[in-house]
C-alpha cells in the first residue's frame, strides 16, 4: 500500500485561504499555471537525470576503451 504524507505548514494554510477568495476565472488561470509548472519541473528533473545517465555511460565507455 502506498501512503503519501503531505506536510502542511503555515504558508500553505495562507495560500489555501487566498485560493478560497479567488473568482472562478482566476481559479482556471491558477489551475493552468500549476499544471504548466508541474510539467516544467518534471521535464527539468528528467533532463538532469538524462544528462547524468549519458555522462555515466560515456565514462564507462571511455574506461572500457582505455583497457
Amino acid at each position: 500500500m502506498l501512503i503519501k504524507l503531505i506536510y502542511e505548514d503555515e504558508q500553505l494554510e495562507a495560500i489555501k485561504e487566498h485560493i478560497k477568495q479567488l473568482e472562478t476565472n482566476q481559479l482556471y488561470f491558477l489551475e493552468e499555471f500549476i499544471r504548466k509548472e508541474k510539467k516544467n519541473r518534471k521535464q527539468r528533473v528528467f533532463d538532469e537525470w538524462k544528462e547524468i545517465l549519458e555522462a555515466t555511460i560515456e565514462g564507462e565507455n571511455q574506461a572500457k576503451s582505455n583497457e
